[in-house]
């Protein structure tokens, strides 16, 4: 991979997309383009090369988390015992809620959690501490899903299923398989796409993957000056083309994920967040596997779709006239 395939990989991999049809359901090339400042051209080209070669394996259906009646954060965890990290994380993959585990070399992890209200996030919170024996629990970035005007019907989540492991799939397909004519699944889908019902995400076979080094720097920062070096923190790491994502957390911690072509800019990007006045400490931390966990959301799925079944049931089981 060059600099150029780098950057595609990363926003693709990371980011969730608006599909802006019900044609246009992978990430649109000239809105990926725009974020790149690269020619959309380029970015088509490589996305259907590496959709041929299998490197894209899938287009995932991600619903809006709002739908589900669920929110999600995510955690830096430092295992108290490193030599205890795989039962750590078998037990880590047991909670309820936990949709992905980041896994470094050494003693940390990223765990992304969802959650109802804020009770239950306190109780995963605690279990997650409890689980890995961790010194520190850092909560980082919240998932940013908006609001959503609209109540689903049956089909609407039948659809969403459907489309969850395949967000690409044709609607003569998805007409067959729902027994219903393409017309009424298309009439469907364009609401659930004007209403921001559910984003699109890009799953790769991250084997593939060779010359990169992904890594991340968790950053402290001194209280005093903290938003100075916040600032210079942007103007001198997460302005480069390396950096993919930054996550700050209330407290005015940092953490920054980034990639490197070797370990000499491993080792570029970590000094020169070092170097930045203000900043306490700086840990780096390589990237190991990120593990996902879709049965939380697809369980949640096959709950809406059951209860929306049974609403319509109920209705239709009602005399005329009766309220």
């Amino acid at each position: 991979m060059d600099t150029s395939d780098a950057r595609l990989f990363c926003l693709l991999r990371d980011c969730y997309f608006e599909p802006t049809s019900t044609s246009v359901r992978r990430p649109a090339h000239k809105d990926v383009a725009k974020m790149l400042q690269v020619d959309p051209r380029t970015v088509k080209e490589r996305v259907r090369s590496w959709e041929r070669r299998g490197f894209i394996k899938y287009y995932q259906l991600v619903p809006n988390h709002r739908l589900l009646g669920i929110r999600s954060t995510s955690f830096l965890l430092e295992v108290g015992d490193p030599l205890a990290k795989p039962k750590v994380l078998e037990r880590i993959s047991l909670v309820d809620g936990v949709t992905s585990v980041l896994d470094f070399l050494g003693e940390d992890l990223f765990v992304w959690v969802a959650y109802q209200d804020d009770e239950e996030l306190q109780r995963r919170t605690a279990l997650l501490g409890e689980i890995s024996g961790s010194r520190r629990v850092e909560r980082y970035l919240d998932e940013p899903f908006g609001p959503v005007d609209m109540k689903l019907t049956l089909l609407d989540w039948q659809i969403i299923r459907s489309m969850r492991n395949d967000a690409m799939k044709p609607v003569s397909r998805m007409a067959k398989e729902l027994k219903v004519t393409r017309k009424t699944v298309r009439a469907h889908l364009e609401r659930l796409v004007a209403s921001n019902a559910f984003f699109v995400r890009t799953i790769f076979d991250v084997t593939r993957v060779k010359g990169l080094i992904f890594f991340g720097l968790d950053v402290t920062l001194e209280e005093e000056g903290r938003e100075d070096a916040l600032r210079e923190l942007d103007a001198v790491v997460t302005c480069s083309v390396n950096c993919f994502v930054r996550m700050v957390t209330r407290s005015g911690r940092a953490f920054l994920a980034l990639w490197a072509e070797d370990l000499q800019g491993v080792e570029n990007s970590f000094l020169s967040a070092r170097r930045i006045r203000g900043v306490k400490k700086v840990d780096l931390l390589l990237y190991k596997r990120v593990t996902e966990h879709p049965q939380f959301f697809d369980k949640i799925i096959e709950k809406k779709i059951i209860e929306a079944t049974k609403r319509r049931s109920f209705f239709q089981q009602r005399p005329r006239g009766s309220r």
